[in-house]
């Protein structure tokens, strides 16, 4: 069993961009993180931080239907016990159709192509995972 333990000093230095774009049936995201996340009175990197990320997320409607999707990107981290845990990759997809001004049907489907992936060591993640729905809004 572990326990919570608080690092005295952090420091993390670092970039963030991003970009938007929204169209009449199109939307777009594009991010980008890189960071150097330190533990001070180490000089060693933050455990479960990783130095890059990326996200994108692509949005398109027409007429009654959406589709999106996004994918998300982590680079290596750190864990406990000197592991790396890798860096990984995550496709989501999702599509909808309104019925009527309140019913919509939708269908998602997260992580796609079934990536194996940690977020700490020792605990596993959701693999490929469908849904299918009705939403009501008022």
């Amino acid at each position: 069993s572990g326990y919570n333990q608080n690092i005295a000093q952090v420091r993390i230095d670092g970039l963030e961009l991003g970009y938007d774009y929204s169209g009449k049936a199109l939307s777009l995201h594009l991010g980008g993180n890189w960071q150097n996340p330190e533990d001070r009175s180490t000089g060693e990197r933050l455990l479960r931080r990783a130095e890059h990320s990326l996200n994108a997320r692509v949005d398109y409607a027409w007429e009654d239907w959406h589709f999106g999707g996004d994918l998300l990107y982590s680079g290596n981290r750190k864990d406990f016990g000197g592991i790396t845990l890798d860096s990984y990759t995550l496709v989501n997809l999702n599509a909808s159709y309104r019925l009527n001004p309140n019913w919509q049907i939708f269908a998602k489907l997260e992580n796609a192509f079934d990536e194996d992936y940690q977020l700490a060591s020792g605990y596993n993640t959701q693999g490929r995972a469908g849904y299918l729905g009705i939403r009501y809004n008022r």
